[in-house]
Formats: C-alpha cells, structure tokens, sequence
C-alpha cells in the first residue's frame, strides 16, 4: 500500500487548477511505481492509496482510508503480507517513524500481518541529483536563461537523462528495499 499524509477533504478536494491534485498525483506515482515494479518483475500486484497523520478537529472530515484501518481490512480479508511504501513522504522523520514504523508496525503485528516499511528517497544521490537538477533548471527560467540549463540542453539533443533520475528517485524503494525496510516479523 502506498502512504501519504491526510488533509482535509474540502483541501484535497480545492488543490490544484481544477481541483483533486493532490489525490490525483498521489494515484498517479502510484500506479507509475507499480506498473515500472512489474515490469521489472513480471508481477502485477494490487495496491491502495492510504493516509496517515491525522490531527485537527475530529468534526473535520479527512481523506482516507487511515493507514490502520486499512491493515485491519487486508488482515480481514486474508492478505498475509503487506508493504508500506510511503509515497508522500521524502525523508524517514517523525511522522514516518512514528505512524509507520510504530503504529502502522504495532497494528501488523497485532493483526498477525506481515508488514515491511520500503524506504524514502532520503538522501539518495539519484534523488539529491534530480532535486538539484530541477532546482538549476528552474532558476535559469528565473533569470530568463533557459538555454543555458544543463537539463534543457539535454532534453534538445533529445537525451532524456532528466526524466530517468527521477523515475529512478520514484522507483528508489524497489531498489533498496533492506535499506529502511522495517518488519516488527511475524508478531506476538
């Protein structure tokens, strides 16, 4: 399952020009990610969009399903196995610590589900490389010299070196998975 933050519904629902960017572009990596996995592994496996970290008024409704929840319905259902891919989170802080790595972990456990955390792109060179990248780009748009980006001379000799450090930065968890997988094993 991937994860990312909840925000409020009338939030999600307003984001972006024409509204529902934000769940939009969550679905879309994704399916983008799942579908470059099995490609790579000759495995189409299903997955869901969840949420994690709510807070605010419990009067406000929030997107879902909760993280939690959702285990309790896969454990419900028969899955034996799941993994957390966190989709909407760029580094291992607080609130993956604690959401995934403790609560969504304990919850597992308790369920007698299987569950390993794939990690964040963090500080991984593809990633750093193509945040930098954009960055460089963006500030030569800034300062009217778009030719002069590395990245636009790329793309105009036709090399598409750009687009592959990101897809592999999206893809980061397929590669690593034992490098910030965490797996509380079969439980009690």
């Amino acid at each position: 399952m991937y994860v990312t933050h909840s925000i409020p519904t009338a939030m999600a629902q307003t984001s972006g020009p024409q509204g529902g960017a934000y769940v939009a572009q969550h679905e879309a990596v994704a399916a983008a990610v799942t579908s470059e996995l099995a490609d790579r592994t000759g495995v189409r496996h299903e997955y869901d969009l969840v949420y994690c970290s709510r807070s605010g008024s419990p009067h406000v409704p929030w997107l879902e399903p909760d993280v939690n929840d959702h285990l309790e319905q896969l454990a419900a259902r028969g899955t034996p196995a799941v993994v957390l891919a966190p989709i909407g989170f760029v580094s291992d802080h607080m609130e993956v610590a604690f959401d995934l790595d403790t609560e969504a972990m304990e919850t597992a456990a308790r369920l007698g589900l299987v569950a390993t955390r794939a990690a964040t792109a963090g500080t991984h060179p593809d990633f750093v490389a193509a945040i930098r990248e954009l960055c460089v780009e963006r500030a030569a748009v800034e300062r009217g010299a778009h030719e002069e980006s590395a990245a636009h001379r790329r793309r105009a000799r036709g090399a598409r070196a750009g687009r592959r450090r990101r897809r592999r930065a999206l893809a980061l968890r397929r590669r690593r998975p034992a490098a910030g997988c965490r797996s509380p094993g079969p439980g009690p």
